[in-house]
């Protein structure tokens, strides 16, 4: 059994959110990509900046 991301909370924008450690999503989701391309795909993809 894997251990489970942990989970942050964390301040943005004067609001706080939930937040997880993109590498350790990376390696959790065993995405076959690399973490560089894979998290410059999802910047892209959801518009994060």
């Amino acid at each position: 059994m894997e251990k489970p991301i942990a989970i942050q909370h964390n301040t943005i924008k004067h609001e706080t959110v939930q937040t997880v450690n993109a590498r350790e999503l990376h390696a959790f989701l065993e995405v076959n990509s690399n973490f560089r391309d894979w998290i410059k795909n999802r910047i892209k993809e959801y518009n994060f900046r």
